[in-house]
């Protein structure tokens, strides 16, 4: 089990289902260029993560790194929300590496995290946190309806995947 301190590599987090349970940005002071960075922080399954802006000329940007964090430090908690981690999908056909958590019944974007390339030139940190795609922030027909979608969209990829193996 990783330490505070201790870096994890994004891949880490592709494919794996986690409790998300709170969000905290915030700007540190980095005395390499002597200027803010950003931090933003997430708890997944009890556990804070910290992603780390690099910003590099004041220009550009780049994700530094995520490593495990302290948990008292995110004061924005709320009650825990499935999600899912993925690699996006939506870069607007840039290059970097960027991952999503998604929300397992609403299917759609909490949290993105990593470096955007925008036309393979200029790159910027992201660190996004959209609360509104949580489940637990939609009324309970939206609610309702978001998981019968989810589940229709299950059942046709598995349909798919029995088709494909005729």
């Amino acid at each position: 089990m990783a330490s505070i301190g201790d870096s994890v590599e994004l891949s880490w987090f592709v494919g794996k289902e986690f409790e998300l349970s709170g969000v905290h940005e915030g700007q540190v002071r980095n005395p390499r260029v002597d200027d803010f960075a950003t931090h933003f922080t997430f708890v997944l399954d009890g556990r804070a993560y910290t992603a780390a802006e690099d910003p590099d000329d004041g220009y550009r940007s780049s994700l530094e790194r995520v490593f495990c964090s302290s948990v008292e430090d995110v004061t924005n908690r709320f009650p825990p929300v499935r999600v899912r981690g993925t690699w996006s999908d939506d870069m607007d056909g840039a290059s970097g590496e960027v991952i999503q958590f998604k929300d397992c019944v609403t299917g759609r974007v909490v949290i993105t995290v990593g470096t955007h390339n925008h036309d393979d030139y200029y790159p910027c940190f992201v660190g996004s946190f959209i609360p509104d795609n949580m489940v637990i922030n939609r009324s309970e027909e939206e609610r309702q309806l978001a998981l019968q979608e989810n589940m229709a969209a299950i059942k046709a990829k598995d349909g798919q995947r029995e088709w494909g193996t005729w």
